[in-house]
């Protein structure tokens, strides 16, 4: 099949048959960026993961279809454990990425009673704790404390 078709060629119709997951893996990528400032850390796992599966699209398939196209009409033991080799490569690759953003969505968050609870508590900041008081005053003897002393009296 190789000998009637370019390296370039084959590699593009490979890229072709993964342009619904590359199109997946780009709007993940807008989705992490706007989604970074609020959630940091669940964003940058995804990244890294999104990442991966795309280094996993373009280059380990450039590698996979380098090692098929210019050793096909070898049908060496060599030939067949670089393509065993680079698949597996690929599938623990693939693994990885998914792992990173199974990781952003499940962990790197509050739970949901959690989230509540903060926010009742961050609602209610002034009003959860009472007024603090200040301690009373030690009378000093001074000539103004018996003015003050002498006016609370003829208040009451």
């Amino acid at each position: 099949m190789s000998g009637n078709y370019s390296f370039a060629e084959l590699y593009f119709w490979d890229l072709a048959v993964q342009i619904p997951l590359l199109t997946v893996y780009i709007v993940g990528i807008v989705l992490v960026a706007v989604n970074w400032r609020t959630h940091p850390r669940p964003s940058r796992l995804a990244f890294l993961g999104i990442i991966a599966l795309i280094f996993n699209a373009l280059i380990v398939t450039l590698v996979i279809r380098w090692v098929s196209y210019y050793e096909a009409h070898s049908l060496a033991w060599n030939t067949r454990i670089g393509y065993m080799f680079w698949s597996i490569v690929r599938c623990a690759i693939s693994a990885v990425g998914l792992c990173l953003i199974l990781f952003a969505v499940y962990t790197a968050r509050l739970p949901q009673a959690a989230r509540r609870a903060e926010r009742v508590r961050d609602f209610d900041f002034p009003f959860d704790q009472p007024p603090r008081r200040l301690p009373e005053a030690v009378p000093v003897d001074d000539p103004d404390t018996s003015i003050r002393e002498r006016k609370k009296q003829s208040e009451m």
